[in-house]
């Protein structure tokens, strides 16, 4: 199937991704995860006009959406990871599940975007900074903004 094959290429993306040198761990933490997460657009702009209607149908699919969830989940902790963030525990999985949303959200914008990625950067940088408020209101958001993994 369509999804299937979605998996897969989202399986491939992450051991490319992965392949790739991790961002600056003196910068921070937002900075380290944009960066990280750019590199998934980055790599994945060749294929971007042959993958933005099977990604514009997916929001439309909510059945697909799941299950793409651990291919999307593995992507979303690598990319992580690669920021200097935790995975791991509680805390950790909401993070992974957390920044999963956000990947979903920037790739229906990154399907309609233009070469430069402006759109998508934008987008991604919203989301992140959403995220921080979030995070902030609930108390969860570390001094500083650096995770445990970076001081």
């Amino acid at each position: 199937t369509k999804i299937a094959i979605v998996a897969l290429d989202l399986g491939r993306l992450a051991d490319a991704v992965g392949e790739r040198a991790a961002p600056d761990g003196k910068l921070p933490t937002r900075d380290r995860v944009f960066d990280a997460a750019m590199d998934i657009f980055d790599t994945l702009g060749p294929w971007r006009e042959n993958m933005a209607p099977t990604i514009r149908a997916l929001a439309h699919e909510p059945l697909a959406l799941l299950e793409l969830h651990p291919a999307i989940r593995r992507l979303s902790a690598l990319t992580l990871e690669r920021a200097g963030l935790s995975t791991d525990g509680l805390e950790g999985q909401a993070r992974v599940a957390g920044f999963a949303l956000i990947l979903v959200r920037t790739l229906r914008i990154f399907a309609g975007d233009e070469a430069g990625l402006g759109k998508t950067m934008a987008a991604l940088d919203r989301s992140l900074r959403e995220a921080e408020r979030w995070l902030g209101r609930l108390g969860l958001k570390r001094k500083g903004g650096r995770d445990e993994r970076s001081e």
